[in-house]
């Protein structure tokens, strides 16, 4: 059993760039310390990653020997849909091209028709409090689990039920990513585009994510989004 198992998208993808860089992410540094089981894989969504989860903690859960177990979930977009037709699940990412006829591919028209009658905005604000709410049921069993969404938004966290043992950093993933180079590089207008920091952070704030992280699995101190070294402002976005 694993003493912290990771469960997301690209924030939190083990292998993400990190042979272009001088430097270890602090996804990769938690081994150094830990016993880490990581499930994240980039351009998953929730789906993907509420099912690794579940299938891997379920026998833990049954025999009573999570307890000790940190969980790291990070909730990623939820048009991100967890297709069976998939050849590989990072092309989930990839759903909004293939409804545009960008990308040939035999979801082609699933795809058009989610993103036309599904995908509202509302849809995934529920989809996001669906997973939490999860999550929140399953919290007794661990140690720990620091939740961390992408969405900036989130309209129903006064109601919610929050365990004493679930972290839920201030700021989204997101908003970090963008104030930690001053900008939003996810929407930059190019055919393809790809964010080449790991993890969607520089150096400097791996080192205090992975002094923030640990001090979480070591003491429940809570998540000071604070710490981190900004370049820009949210209003760059």
């Amino acid at each position: 059993m694993a003493d912290v198992a990771i469960f997301g998208d690209s924030y939190v993808d083990p292998v993400r760039y990190e042979h272009q860089h001088q430097y270890t992410s602090w996804v990769n540094k938690l081994s150094t310390k830990y016993k880490v089981h990581n499930e994240a894989v980039s351009g998953t969504g929730p789906e993907y990653s509420l099912r690794k989860f579940l299938e891997y903690t379920r026998d833990f859960i049954l025999a009573g020997d999570s307890k000790d177990m940190s969980i790291i979930f990070v909730c990623s977009d939820p048009c991100r849909l967890d297709l069976s037709c998939y050849k590989h699940s990072r092309e989930a990412v990839e759903i909004f091209d293939i409804a545009e006829g960008k990308r040939r591919h035999k979801s082609t028209v699933f795809a058009k028709q989610a993103i036309q009658w599904m995908m509202s905005s509302e849809w995934q604000v529920n989809q996001h409090v669906m997973v939490r709410s999860t999550l929140s049921q399953l919290a007794p069993h661990f140690k720990n689990i620091l939740y961390w969404s992408i969405l900036s938004w989130r309209p129903y966290d006064e109601i919610l039920f929050t365990p004493d043992n679930m972290c839920f950093p201030k700021e989204s993933l997101i908003d970090i990513s963008i104030r930690d180079c001053g900008e939003n590089l996810a929407l930059k207008d190019l055919p393809v585009f790809i964010d080449h920091r790991i993890n969607h952070l520089q150096e400097t704030n791996h080192e205090i994510m992975f002094d923030q992280v640990t001090n979480w699995i070591d003491n429940d101190t809570p998540i000071d989004t604070s710490k981190f070294i900004y370049a820009g402002s949210l209003e760059t976005k």
